[in-house]
C-alpha cells in the first residue's frame, strides 16, 4: 500500500509559513473581585485585513478586542494583534486575489 504525504493531500499554493504576536494589551479599567464570572457580559470584537508585499509574499492580520462590562461599566479590556505571513507559492494569484485571500482567510489561519 502507497503511503500519501500530508503535502500531496491539503496542499495549497498559498501557505502560512509563521505567525507572531504584534500586540497585545490587557487593562483592567474598574475593580470586579465581588463579580461572579457567569455575571460579566463579553463583547468580542474581531478585524481582519491583509497586505501584499510582493508577488509571492503577503501578511494576514487579525485584530480581536475582548470587553467585559457589568453595570453599565467597562470592567476590562484584553486587545491582541495576531500577523501571518504568507507565501504565494506558484503565483497562479493575481495580487488582487492574493490581497482577497489574505483578507478573508485571516481570521480562520490565524
Amino acid at each position: 500500500m502507497k503511503m500519501l504525504k500530508w503535502e500531496d493531500i491539503v496542499y495549497h499554493p498559498i501557505q502560512l509559513i509563521s505567525t507572531e504576536l504584534v500586540e497585545m494589551n490587557v487593562r483592567r479599567t474598574e475593580s470586579f473581585a465581588n463579580v461572579k464570572l457567569g455575571e460579566i457580559p463579553f463583547h468580542l470584537e474581531v478585524k481582519s485585513w491583509g497586505k501584499v508585499i510582493s508577488e509571492n509574499e503577503g501578511y494576514m492580520y487579525v485584530d480581536m478586542k475582548l470587553e467585559g462590562n457589568y453595570e453599565d461599566s467597562k470592567i476590562f479590556e484584553i486587545k491582541l494583534i495576531y500577523r501571518g505571513k504568507c507565501l504565494n507559492n506558484n503565483r497562479v494569484f493575481t495580487n488582487e486575489d492574493f490581497q482577497k485571500f489574505l483578507e478573508i482567510q485571516s481570521v480562520r489561519f490565524l
